[in-house]
């Protein structure tokens, strides 16, 4: 939200985005007006109040909420990034957020150093996956599918990292996963959820073709 390039903002950039793409997306952290012309906004929201905050090194998550609240996007989403920290109040949480969003997604935090604190267990994975399941069938909008949240579980999906691109800040493109070049990959632990959902789709699986079209369409 704080993008400048000469006299354009990043709203000049999403229009110029929009010209150019059939769907435009943007995640930010919620501590600036949520009023990009994007098709879809996302706000990463980690933890209710203390835990976002702990989490984020800073007291903001009042002035998100303020900011959601004032917020006239159409298509507000909330990201969560599950982890060790904040996964016992996640369920709690995706609660909290059905009331101000539109839709919740999430994934699962990726350790970038060989021990890491923030990492989740896979046993607490998979419990806590099975209540987020089946607080999506009760009706809490929670936009990854169900054949998704299954496969991360235990990571039994076969990553297609083909099919991503990433821009890099220093204007290079790269194909594959995003980890390339930043760290050390190692696919057992990942919980990149969109790549999970991508490489679902690309197999045919049709929950996550239609999770992909209730996102951007």
């Amino acid at each position: 939200m704080l993008w400048r390039d000469g006299n354009r903002r990043v709203h000049d950039l999403v229009a110029y985005a929009r010209q150019r793409f059939f769907s435009v997306g943007m995640t930010t952290n919620g501590t600036q007006p949520l009023d990009a012309p994007t098709d879809v906004l996302w706000v990463s929201v980690d933890g209710l109040g203390e835990t976002h905050n702990q989490l984020r090194g800073a007291p903001v998550f009042d002035s998100i909420m303020a900011n959601v609240r004032a917020s006239c996007h159409p298509r507000l989403f909330a990201h969560v990034t599950v982890n060790a920290i904040n996964a016992d109040e996640v369920p709690r949480l995706l609660v909290f957020l059905n009331e101000s969003f539109h839709a919740i997604t999430l994934q699962f935090y990726y350790p970038y150093g060989q021990e890491d604190e923030l990492f989740l267990d896979f046993d607490r994975r998979e419990k806590l996956l099975d209540e987020v399941i089946r607080l999506k069938e009760k009706g809490i909008r929670v936009l990854n599918s169900v054949a998704a949240l299954k496969a991360l579980k235990r990571n039994t999906w076969t990553c297609r990292d083909r099919l991503i691109d990433n821009a890099n800040p220093d204007g290079t493109v790269q194909q594959g996963c995003y980890l390339r070049g930043r760290a050390e990959i190692d696919c057992t632990k990942c919980g990149f959820s969109p790549h999970t959902e991508i490489s679902l789709a690309f197999q045919g699986n049709l929950r996550a073709i239609q999770s992909g079209m209730r996102i951007f369409w």
